[in-house]
């Protein structure tokens, strides 16, 4: 444990320090190497994920079947983000509250709606 609990530099806040978001990219440089996450991703598909939803498919595509299951969801996406790999608009994520997918199918949406509301009425 530590005593003195300035100095932990693990937060989430959108200001970050500048030392802290130099060392948040090298590490998911280090983690997530360039020429590997572009040769999964050119495999997966041709096309730049240009939704959210989109980002978030690739990124759990490529946490279980392409061996980066050691970061999360939003590492994976700020890297694809930090390497052009996916759409521009597309925002840098923290992970405390993803934004909800857009179903394209309307039946998988009304049932992920009466899921949501069996799942409240326990």
């Amino acid at each position: 444990l530590v005593a003195d609990r300035s100095q932990i530099l693990c937060r989430e806040e959108k200001k970050k320090p500048l030392l802290e978001r130099q060392a948040d990219r090298f590490a998911a440089a280090l983690m997530m190497p360039r020429f590997v996450l572009t040769d999964e991703v050119n495999q997966f598909s041709p096309k730049i994920p240009r939704t959210l939803g989109d980002a978030l498919r690739l990124a759990n595509h490529l946490k279980s079947e392409s061996g980066f299951d050691n970061v999360s969801l939003s590492a994976l996406v700020n890297r694809l983000k930090d390497l052009k790999l996916i759409d521009e608009q597309i925002p840098y994520q923290t992970g405390k509250r993803w934004r909800p997918v857009k179903h394209r199918n309307p039946f998988a949406f009304i049932t992920h709606k009466i899921e949501r509301w069996f799942t409240k009425r326990k």
